[in-house]
């Protein structure tokens, strides 16, 4: 995770990184897989992932493969 300031708003980034060369100590780079959001839509996130967490512990009772948490 990565703390950013742009045109004086706060966003948060969750981003995959990668090796130059995983063979050798190297520095890592971001990719294009991952996202950047608003410092409000923290609390949004964190409680739709406690769904998330709730569903995959069986503590939903819904027992369907598929399962829409909005």
């Amino acid at each position: 995770m990565h703390l950013q300031t742009w045109k004086a708003q706060q966003y948060f980034d969750v981003r995959l990184w990668r090796l130059d060369n995983p063979r050798e100590e190297a520095e890592e780079h971001p990719t294009h897989k991952g996202l950047t959001l608003h410092k409000e839509l923290l609390p949004e996130l964190i409680a739709a992932l406690q769904k998330v967490q709730a569903a995959l512990n069986g503590k939903d009772g819904n027992d369907q493969t598929k399962s829409d948490l909005s």
